[in-house]
């Protein structure tokens, strides 16, 4: 199974936040390193700390289980 757009954008997201840190990863760094466009993301993120909660979401997910 293809992994969706959105499925795609948390994978990359995991990646730069752990690289660069949460709170130092800005969206404009997002969309750079991403090639996305900032409203692209805010179409599946309305905010920077809603895609966080998105990131850790399943590895919580996971570490319960």
């Amino acid at each position: 199974m293809c992994p969706s757009k959105r499925d795609e954008l948390l994978q990359k997201a995991l990646k730069i936040f752990y690289r660069a840190g949460f709170h130092a990863t800005g969206m404009d760094l997002f969309a750079a390193e991403t090639g996305i466009s900032k409203t692209s993301m805010y179409k599946y993120f309305r905010t920077k700390e809603d895609l966080i909660l998105a990131v850790l979401r399943p590895r919580d997910e996971n570490f319960r289980n």
